[in-house]
């Protein structure tokens, strides 16, 4: 029995290796590169437009962008439990199941992003009123934007899932810098923050496209039907965690453009765009270590090692870049912004170390997530949020009030992050072993 489990994972393990490349071991490297590069091309898409916009409009792309990221997060969910799953399945040896959950997810996904995006574009004008744009036609931009950041992560999920870190690495540099060249002309021919948004939605849709063959040749093996019902059941704190992840970061510049003046506003916008670099800098890190503790976790092994990994490489990057912020000259940011928005490097010194916590409680999101210890959703990150928001209403009466409520509130999230994994209150058991199902499991007997 033993002689024959270790067969079956020799061939998994091959089977691997044929889909990632003969030197798979490079694939994380190079989708760390990538992504990182994609980084520094999205930043230079919203120092592009903080250039090519006036302060007025800036503040209101901004509120645009937070709000397209806020409930784009659901795709993001649609990511992560596509990718668990893939992982999970490869793991076992279920290639040929996967194909039907594909295509079971993909007509999902489809009525979801319209049932996100036809309200968001239905309530336009009253969304205008509230950000004070005197037209709603950016808000009807942010709305298709919306549509395809809900179906691009299908793609994506199945890429990270498989490892399929050179091709996924790839799409996701395209997606950056098309976003930035388009962007950058609609703006420039006179568009302004409708041009930037849709800059946004054609890198999604082109990037998505070229991703899409490895996918359609998964879902043209389908064999049987799925029960979804264990990819809902994941799926729901999943979307819960990510759209929680998304609002320390989105939420407060649709706040700040409501509640400050349009100069103001643009100012802390501004500061929001250079700090998010702390937190996106070393996501690659996560992102790659995700479906290698699904893998794990699916065959019996131990992967607090990889968490700690996670941490060390995310607490280095995030630090040095936050150093960096926090103690610039006022000169750096006059230089990068433009003398209109130069004082965003005063709320950045407090908006730099909130996102050097954040960036370390995302760490702990997406471990948890990939052991299956969903409870830390509702025992720690939705309370967390929750507070966040509060500090934001109760003391956000100035842009550097509200940086410090921001840094006060990723703070005890972060501790209430560690506290839970040390507490004997989370699960120390996932899956089978806590005498439930694995969702791969779940998934693979709805087909006896």
């Amino acid at each position: 029995m033993i002689a024959t489990e270790q067969g079956s994972r020799v061939k998994v393990d091959r089977e691997v290796t044929a889909r990632t490349g003969p030197r798979p071991e490079l694939g994380p490297a190079f989708y760390f590169l990538a992504f990182n590069l994609a980084n520094v091309f999205y930043y230079l898409f919203l120092l592009a437009m903080a250039k090519g916009l006036s302060a007025q409009d800036y503040g209101l792309f901004v509120a645009m962008f937070g709000i397209v990221h806020l409930t784009a997060a659901i795709g993001n969910s649609v990511q992560v439990t596509l990718a668990k799953f893939t992982a999970e399945l490869s793991a076992l040896g279920e290639e040929e199941r996967l194909g039907s959950l594909l295509v079971a997810a993909a007509a999902r996904a489809i009525g979801l992003s319209l049932l996100v995006a036809l309200p968001f574009l239905a309530g336009a004008p009253l969304l205008a009123a509230f950000l004070h744009s005197s037209s709603p036609i950016p808000i009807v931009v942010g709305g298709l934007v919306v549509f395809l950041t809900l179906l691009a992560p299908i793609t994506w999920g199945v890429l990270q899932g498989w490892q399929r870190f050179f091709l996924l690495g790839a799409v996701t540099l395209l997606n950056s810098v098309l976003r930035l060249i388009c962007g950058l002309v609609l703006v420039l021919a006179g568009l302004g923050v409708s041009g930037a948004l849709l800059g946004i939605g054609l890198g999604l849709l082109v990037s998505g496209a070229v991703g899409l063959g490895p996918v359609r040749k998964a879902a043209a093996g389908r064999s049987g039907k799925p029960e979804m019902g264990a990819v809902y059941a994941y799926s729901w704190p999943v979307v819960i965690a990510t759209i929680i992840v998304a609002t320390p970061s989105s939420l407060d510049v649709v706040l700040a453009k409501h509640l400050f003046a349009a100069e103001q506003a643009g100012i802390y916008a501004a500061a929001c765009v250079l700090g998010k670099v702390i937190v996106f800098l070393p996501l690659a890190a996560t992102f790659v270590v995700f479906p290698k503790v699904v893998r794990g976790q699916a065959q019996g092994e131990q992967t607090g090692a990889l968490l700690g990994l996670s941490l060390l490489i995310t607490g280095v990057l995030s630090a040095v870049v936050a150093s960096v912020f926090m103690f610039a000259p006022s000169s750096l940011f006059a230089t990068l912004l433009g003398s209109d928005l130069a004082d965003a490097g005063q709320i950045l010194r407090w908006y730099a170390p909130a996102m050097f916590s954040f960036a370390l409680v995302i760490v702990f999101v997406y471990y948890n997530l990939a052991a299956g210890r969903t409870s830390y959703v509702s025992k720690v990150l939705l309370p967390g949020v929750l507070v966040q928001i509060a500090l934001w209403l109760v003391g956000g009466h100035s842009p550097m009030l509200m940086a410090q409520m921001t840094l006060a509130g990723s703070g005890l999230l972060l501790l209430a992050s560690v506290l839970y994994w040390w507490s004997p209150w989370r699960e120390t058991k996932v899956g089978a072993a806590s005498g439930a199902p694995t969702g791969a499991a779940s998934l693979r007997s709805s087909y006896r």
